[in-house]
């Protein structure tokens, strides 16, 4: 007997708040962490933030094709274990500054550290999505499949927002450097309860096949020969599909910006923007609050466009450009004021603008991943999903590097932001050719 569709929208959403939960609670402090407490130069994090982008790249089509292949509930459980231990490596961090202090190997460390977790984050990706999107679909409720994933990118950020804010507390009052109470350690309980309670999951879902018609079985399943069908159907179908090829160009350089400014926010506010530690701290609070509270308010202002093609459209086009204004906006702010005069009010326009940036892009998300399942075939839907990472972890892993390689010369975090904002602006001309044709 089939789920019902409430249980497994129950189930989507709670997977989506524990494991984004407990990323968020390391995110938040982690460029922090790093230069504070690992005492990685700041051109290093940038290379680290390379390294998570590259893993992902090369992991997410093989991680796409196992999920389409072997199962996509199946791959979120091998998501949370990757994610689990590649916390606990990070998490050893510190005892190993007092075993050995070089810088070389504490960067090689956090390096291996980041490229585990993000394998496990490619195994998740996509993975849940195309997991409720076809259950959704052979139960007849395709209808409610950008509700759904709009209801998805909602609890995401309130949990973004809530993880975050118990991130920084902990950071700040804790502090990042107690091994059994670090941040990261904290973190990987989270996710290896995750991956105990989907492993019981697994047992449920094994019986609830669905129909031939929506999915290959699991004894067509297993073979080279049928994965590497998946992969050349999904890329002759990418290449057929023009629109499905401009939506995942276009999506690549908002992924792009997202990225950065996510990274690196901390880091701006409290280094670049303020100069009062106590204030930093409230600030970066209050801001992370407001940018993942905006967010899901853009995730869930997505239902309200969903009826009307023609305005989902221009929506989209939208919140892009306004992104990329506002992003702009926010790191001139950076040098307008003198932060010893007018700390406060720094803090407030920077806040506001933050959370306006975050709200453009969450509005956009679900549209982007709803336009891409609409054009995929649902069969190979991981898959597509995959590639699209694929295409957007490729850019933004060869703009890192270059960012490591502007850092070291003394490029500030805000120019290159605006940088990215720019780039982003180029993505309106594919978005509009694509939703248009």
């Amino acid at each position: 007997m089939e789920q019902p569709a409430h249980i497994l929208q129950r189930k989507y959403l709670t997977y989506i708040a524990v494991f984004n939960g407990a990323r968020a609670y390391v995110n938040s402090t982690v460029i922090l962490f790093l230069v504070d407490v690992a005492k990685l130069p700041i051109a290093a994090t940038a290379l680290l933030l390379a390294v998570d982008l590259i893993a992902t790249f090369f992991a997410e089509i093989p991680t796409g094709l196992y999920a389409d292949k072997i199962g996509r509930h199946r791959s979120f459980v091998y998501g949370c274990g990757f994610t689990c231990f590649g916390f606990i490596v990070f998490a050893s961090l510190p005892w190993w500054a007092n075993v050995d202090s070089s810088m070389n190997a504490l960067i090689i460390l956090a390096a291996i550290a980041e490229a585990i977790a993000s394998i496990g984050f490619a195994f998740q990706s996509g993975s849940l999505d195309a997991w409720v999107v076809t259950h959704l679909r052979a139960r007849g409720d395709s209808s409610k499949a950008l509700i759904t994933l709009a209801h998805g990118q909602t609890t995401k950020n309130i949990a973004y927002m809530l993880a975050g804010i118990a991130g920084i507390a902990h950071y700040y009052l804790v502090g990042p450097d107690q091994q059994l109470l670090s941040t990261f350690s904290v973190a990987a309980m989270l996710i290896l309860g995750l991956t105990l309670f989907a492993l019981h999951q697994e047992k449920i879902e094994q019986p609830l096949q669905l129909p031939s018609s929506q999915l290959r079985s699991h004894s067509n399943a297993i073979g080279i020969s049928g994965t590497i069908t998946i992969f050349k159907e999904a890329w002759a179908e990418l290449i057929n599909k023009k629109k499905l090829l401009l939506l995942i160009l276009a999506g690549a350089t908002c992924y792009t910006l997202v990225q950065l400014i996510a990274f690196y926010w901390p880091y701006l506010l409290v280094k670049e923007m303020l100069s009062s530690t106590s204030l930093g701290t409230l600030g970066l609070i209050i801001s992370w609050l407001v940018a993942y509270g905006f967010r899901a308010l853009g995730n869930y202002a997505t239902r309200f466009v969903t009826s009307r093609p023609l305005l989902l459209t221009r929506s989209l086009i939208l919140s892009v450009v306004i992104g990329s204004v506002v992003t702009v906006l926010l790191c001139l702010l950076t040098g307008t004021y003198n932060p010893n005069e007018t700390g406060i009010v720094m803090m407030v326009f920077a806040t506001l603008l933050y959370g306006l940036v975050r709200l453009t892009d969450g509005f956009a998300d679900p549209i982007r991943q709803w336009f891409i399942s609409e054009s995929a075939d649902s069969e190979r839907l991981a898959t597509m999903f995959s590639i699209a990472s694929f295409f957007a972890l490729g850019v933004s892993a060869v703009i890192a590097i270059a960012v490591a390689q502007l850092l070291d010369q003394g490029v500030t975090v805000s120019t290159i932001l605006i940088t990215a904002a720019v780039f982003q602006l180029c993505s309106v001309p594919l978005y509009f050719y694509a939703t248009k044709h």
